[in-house]
């Protein structure tokens, strides 16, 4: 049996182009900096995994995301 992560998980079913924060000391600080600079940029950027929702949630969601930040 070979155990994955959720981020791992969820990226067999989300199509859109995710950018990952991983590390020890500032994960959540970084993840909500890059979605917001995304935003910024005019980018429909959804922000899970370290911060609120799993990222397998937006898998199932009917928005279609510019780009993930987990």
């Amino acid at each position: 049996m070979r155990i994955i992560s959720e981020i791992e998980l969820a990226s067999h079913f989300i199509h859109a182009p995710m950018i990952v924060v991983t590390g020890t000391n500032g994960k959540t600080t970084t993840t909500l900096l890059i979605g917001e600079m995304l935003r910024e940029d005019g980018k429909k950027a959804g922000v899970g995994g370290n911060v609120g929702e799993p990222l397998i949630l937006f898998a199932e969601a009917e928005t279609t995301w510019d780009v993930l930040v987990g």
